[in-house]
């Protein structure tokens, strides 16, 4: 199947949900298949799959536990297969580590208008972190259902790299806290003409405070295009969405530039909540991030979590950044909110000095702690290695509004905006609205060819401060500074 027809296929097939219908997992009770005590959506698995498997298997009629006594795994490898969509019924179904690996066109299903969940059969083992992969394969479809890790040490990833074709990945709600290094999804699209999805991922609960595994994590290999939208990732010791290994250049840990694919990601809509490292880190050419709703507070809470201290107020937090961006060039942020209202970070948005040059439009950005950078670009220093486009590393920001209290936390005094070595940086039609204690506005260090236009600063301390830059304003408005008496 070609790089759209997959997608174009699946959309076909009415994969929606609406907000009738209940889960059959209890928040409180890990065993109870009581009714949840808020409504969750029901799923519209795809209608008409005939005209896309040629197998669809029932796999309560084919022999499958749909009470949670007895596993399902021998059941989903025996009727796997090329052209074959796997439906779960209602109910709960014990499941552990199962590989799906080697097929084409293979589904796995809630069954339309039910809710079913998953729940390990054991806890996660360290050699084998995910519980259900497909591999070696493509044109995968998954979801429809809930995963059910609330019981302590159980979990398990989902991963899937499609070596040909792409996937979808729908409509799935995880509860409970992830185990150690436990990822929610890891995934990759190997072709350049291939297109992967993931739709409407939930997981609010978090990891462990020590855990590496991200909420969504893209990899190195990943060449194609990469669709993240509506989805929900909160909590997590280590990224929301890590998408950017991919595009990192020069050797690292035995994988070479060569051997990352850079394939573009577009993260869209969504809410993401107190993730450390990054709540959104992107970092290869023509990616972007649009829609979404970023926001770290100082008591989040999740599904069923409960937590004496969150993973922002814990000694030691990482760096909880909005959006981090991390290599190559050609970035665009639009239309995000980016709060920071609790946590160390290096900046609602931070850019890493391997990085070119990007956009930033039509958004809003406000930090009220201290102990965080605003926006910080870092000095540019591109990689050694040729990458086959030049960059002067220079932002473009339009229309961003920059507010709060907070900032400096790299720098000596707090600042909306820092850039240095990062040629080239304009602002075009910003509001930059700052009330913290002698807050400047925008920092230049030896950056030349800058330009603020149509631009209103208003700050405590200084508006612009340059340092061996060269830069225009034209049509600037500047607000008095403050009277320290």
């Amino acid at each position: 199947m070609d790089r759209r027809r997959f997608l174009r296929a699946a959309g076909s097939l009415g994969i929606i949900s609406s907000l009738a219908g209940c889960s059959s997992l209890d928040p409180d009770e890990s065993d109870d298949e009581s009714i949840p005590t808020e409504p969750l959506s029901r799923t519209e698995t795809p209608k008409g799959l005939s005209g896309r498997f040629d197998d669809v298997v029932d796999l309560v009629e084919a022999g499958a536990d749909s009470d949670g006594n007895e596993r399902i795994d021998e059941a989903l490898t025996t009727h796997a297969g090329d052209g074959t969509v796997l439906v779960l019924p209602a109910g709960r179904y014990k499941m552990g580590p199962t590989d799906l690996s080697g097929y084409q066109n293979l589904g796995l299903v809630g069954k339309s208008g039910t809710r079913p969940t998953i729940v390990p059969a054991e806890p996660v083992d360290e050699s084998r972190e995910w519980l259900i992969r497909m591999t070696e394969g493509g044109d995968y479809l998954v979801g429809g259902f809930d995963l059910d890790f609330r019981k302590e040490g159980y979990g398990g990833s989902l991963v899937i790299f499609a070596s040909k074709g792409g996937f979808e990945v729908f409509d799935i709600h995880a509860y409970g806290i992830y185990p150690l290094n436990v990822s929610g999804i890891s995934c990759n699209v190997d072709s350049s003409d291939d297109v992967g999805q993931i739709r409407r991922f939930i997981t609010r609960d978090g990891t462990v405070p020590e855990s590496s595994g991200s909420g969504i994590f893209v990899s190195t290999s990943h060449s194609g295009t990469l669709h993240i939208d509506d989805c929900e990732i909160w909590n997590r010791a280590t990224n929301g969405v890590y998408a950017s290994a991919m595009g990192y250049v020069g050797d690292f840990k035995n994988v070479t530039t060569a051997d990352r694919g850079n394939g573009e990601v577009h993260v869209r809509s969504g809410v993401f909540k107190n993730n450390n490292i990054a709540n959104i880190r992107i970092g290869s050419t023509n990616s972007t991030v649009k829609d979404v709703h970023i926001h770290n507070v100082a008591n989040p809470t999740g599904d069923t979590m409960r937590r004496s201290e969150t993973l922002l107020s814990r000694n030691g937090a990482k760096n909880s950044r909005g959006i981090w961006i991390k290599n190559r060039q050609n970035q665009l942020v639009e239309n995000a909110t980016v709060i920071l209202d609790a946590g160390r970070s290096g900046g609602a948005i931070e850019a890493n000095s391997a990085t070119g040059s990007h956009t930033i439009r039509n958004s809003t950005i406000e930090v009220n702690t201290e102990d965080a950078n605003i926006v910080y670009l870092k000095g540019y220093s591109p990689p050694s290695e040729n990458t086959g486009s030049a960059s002067s590393g220079g932002f473009s920001f339009e229309n961003v509004r920059i507010t709060g209290t907070g900032g400096g936390l790299s720098t000596d005094t707090p600042v909306g905006v820092f850039v240095e070595d990062r040629s080239g940086t304009t602002f075009r039609d910003c509001l930059l609205q700052l009330s913290g204690a002698k807050q400047d506005g925008i920092h230049f260090i030896e950056s030349d060819n800058c330009l603020v236009q149509n631009t209103r600063i208003d700050v405590p301390g200084e508006p612009i401060r340059s340092h061996k830059s060269k830069l225009r304003t034209t049509n600037v408005s500047f607000a008095p500074p403050q009277d320290d008496n």
